[in-house]
């Protein structure tokens, strides 16, 4: 009897086990290793969104000629605290994920890493809705380190509802130069 309780402990802390979130690879490229150094320095651990695969979104993507031209970094907000969503929780959230975006910025870069460095850092927001026990892409924040600019996005399809509140939290964020993308990652 105390083999098969073991037995099913072990297969129960196994499953836990490997379906936790992890970094994407045991050897990240030199500019993942950075964005983890720099998470880890600002205490933002946490705030890693896990995606689909389980794996931490700090990843840069390569094009068919095998160049780096974005790294991917996600947030997740409202996944401890699991409130109830509202307009003015979702714009608090809002607020948090600019402040934590300055807080990675990648200025532990030196003059030579910039020159190879990816050219896109793209910051993406997500939210849990505890009503619905699901995360949705809501912001996305693009630095361009070639142009030193950055760029604001809304997720088309999470504000897609055509009511008041919708459409004039579009109106908000065009009139802040924050525009629709359908650039969804999951």
């Amino acid at each position: 009897m105390k083999k098969i309780i073991f037995l099913i402990s072990m297969a129960i802390c196994g499953i836990n086990f490997s379906a936790a979130c992890k970094w994407i690879s045991n050897k990240p490229t030199y500019y993942e290793k950075k964005m983890i150094e720099l998470i880890e320095s600002k205490k933002l651990g946490n705030r890693i969104y896990c995606d689909s695969e389980n794996d931490k979104m700090v990843y840069q993507m390569l094009n068919k000629d095998g160049h780096s031209e974005n790294i991917e970094i996600g947030l997740v907000y409202n996944e401890k605290e699991k409130k109830t969503m509202t307009y003015e929780l979702l714009f608090d959230y809002i607020d948090k994920f600019e402040r934590d975006v300055k807080k990675l910025l990648p200025l532990n870069l030196n003059d030579r890493d910039y020159d190879f460095a990816p050219r896109n850092y793209n910051y993406r927001m997500y939210i849990y809705f505890p009503d619905s026990k699901d995360t949705y892409m809501v912001m996305k924040k693009v630095v361009d380190l070639r142009e030193l600019e950055f760029y604001s996005f809304y997720s088309e399809e999470f504000f897609l509802k055509e009511d008041s509140h919708e459409n004039e939290i579009r109106k908000i964020f065009e009139e802040n130069e924050t525009y629709p993308t359908n650039d969804i990652i999951y």
